[in-house]
């Protein structure tokens, strides 16, 4: 054998040699649970919601599931543990569309058929929005599809190598393995102020529009295609499952910005169309919290116009465990109509005084 043969099998076997060597160091540590549970000797922080979402709906042991956009990230699964007796997990997708949100859910159940309750956010700022829109061009399909072929993107990514692999391996420790609660997991309850002078400090008010904004025939059947394939399709084709779903509960400023577009009846078209999409079902539970004044008119629990601090979360998950604040056949409209009439009539230059 020649000296050019030589060097070629020796730089080929280097190479293949590096390239086992670095798949079976990512497949070992999987800093993203693609393959399998945490590894018992490592130390896994839970930072990268849609790198490592997918892989804790395959692996990890649950029969509920908390998931939905920012709005859900303060919510505590021990409470939620409590209030109904079961193990949970908590996947929450920062500024999802109802869609990404969907589509996680229906992986959840493909993957995992003990699951009892599912808590979802159902965003008022996702009203009227396409039912296949997503909210990131770059989400990483080779994580979540079932392609073995595209795994090669995570297994010789030199940014999940550099970042995530090499700094996890770092942490080992002989049987010492520890992972981010799902308390913690995404909570930046403590990593924020709240309160009225925040709020109104991030508030851009928009000046008065001269007309109502009208809600169109093209608006009303985008909506109704998007609930019906990414909320009323799960709901129907999973009769076993409790689905507890909820409208957030954004702050007065929130309103304030409705009403000074001119958008208020705009937003309530949407409310009904949701809740009367979903009364049908029985195994779904129906809540919001925005005839609830004493908390949207409390900007001290809030950091911004709509996101409220861990204590509304708290309180949200008591309240569903008791049934308030539930939306009825009985009562929706009469929810609708007084949501109506305080938001209407509020007095939003008295937030600016």
């Amino acid at each position: 054998m020649n000296k050019n043969k030589k060097y070629c099998l020796a730089f080929f076997s280097l190479t293949l040699f590096f390239l086992i060597t670095t798949a079976l160091t990512v497949i070992i540590a999987d800093p993203y649970f693609h393959y399998h549970f945490p590894n018992l000797d490592l130390h896994y922080t839970l930072k990268d919601q849609r790198y490592q979402n997918d892989g804790i709906l395959r692996h990890f042991e649950y029969d509920a599931l908390i998931i939905g956009t920012s709005m859900t990230e303060n919510f505590k699964t021990s409470e939620f543990d409590k209030l109904f007796n079961c193990q949970s997990i908590k996947t929450p997708f920062a500024g999802a569309t109802y869609k990404e949100i969907n589509d996680n859910i229906e992986n959840a159940i493909s993957y995992n058929d003990s699951i009892k309750y599912v808590v979802r956010a159902l965003d008022a700022s996702k009203f009227y929005t396409d039912s296949e829109e997503m909210m990131y061009d770059d989400y990483p399909d080779y994580l979540t599809n079932s392609n073995i072929f595209d795994d090669v993107y995570y297994l010789f990514n030199k940014t999940t190598l550099f970042k995530n692999v090499l700094p996890l391996i770092e942490t080992y420790s002989k049987n010492n393995r520890t992972i981010t609660s799902f308390d913690d997991a995404y909570n930046w309850h403590n990593n924020f102020a709240f309160g009225t002078k925040v709020v109104l400090k991030t508030y851009e008010r928009p000046n008065k529009a001269e007309n109502k904004k009208i809600t169109t025939a093209e608006d009303i059947d985008r909506f109704q295609k998007n609930i019906n394939k990414n909320i009323v399709e799960t709901v129907r084709n999973n009769p076993q499952i409790e689905f507890y779903y909820f409208i957030p509960p954004y702050s007065i400023c929130y309103w304030d910005k409705l009403n000074q577009t001119q958008s208020i009846e705009h937003h309530l078209y949407g409310e009904k169309m949701i809740i009367e999409s979903l009364l049908p079902y029985e195994n779904v539970h129906l809540f919001s919290f925005n005839n609830n004044f004493d908390i949207i008119t409390n900007l001290g629990d809030y950091k911004d116009i709509s996101h409220y601090s861990g204590n509304i979360n708290s309180y949200i998950l008591r309240k569903m465990s008791q049934e308030k604040y539930r939306l009825t056949k009985d009562n929706y409209q009469n929810y609708l109509q007084t949501i109506e009439d305080y938001y209407t009539h509020y007095d939003y230059d008295s937030l600016f005084q």
